[in-house]
């Protein structure tokens, strides 16, 4: 009897063993599963934030993009005014050198003049138009 009363409390032993491996095996898959949870979070939270870092960038790109573009239209807006300005400016000066040379031109024939012509008083022709 006592053989049996040692095989049994050996059996309950066992069993026990049994149940609590069982229930340390569970509570290790479920630290494991809480783990996994806390990591694929992790994984989405730092997801989120590039595609928002993403979107950020890719806002300044099309910003800066447009606003080369302005500035460039803007740059050759006023590079065609300034050439303009300057084919101007050089019909300005060619004009006046040739008004100083008929200024020249005025002054040496009246220094030609008999004297009492040069007293008289000009007359400008009018021009009917």
């Amino acid at each position: 009897m006592l053989a049996l009363t040692d095989t049994l409390r050996q059996r309950e032993r066992t069993e026990d063993a049994l149940e609590w491996s069982a229930i340390y095996e569970s509570e290790e898959k479920d630290a494991r599963i809480k783990e996994e949870q806390q990591e694929s979070r992790l994984a989405w939270t730092v997801a989120g934030f590039v595609g928002v870092l993403l979107v950020i960038s890719g806002c300044f790109t099309v910003a800066i993009a447009r606003k080369k573009r302005e500035i460039s239209l803007k740059n050759d807006t006023l590079t065609a005014n300034l050439n303009e300005m300057t084919d101007f400016r050089k019909a300005f000066f060619r004009k006046l050198e040739e008004v100083i040379a008929l200024q020249k031109q005025v002054k040496q024939l009246s220094s030609r003049l008999p004297v009492e012509e040069k007293q008289k008083p000009k007359q400008i022709p009018v021009q009917n138009q």
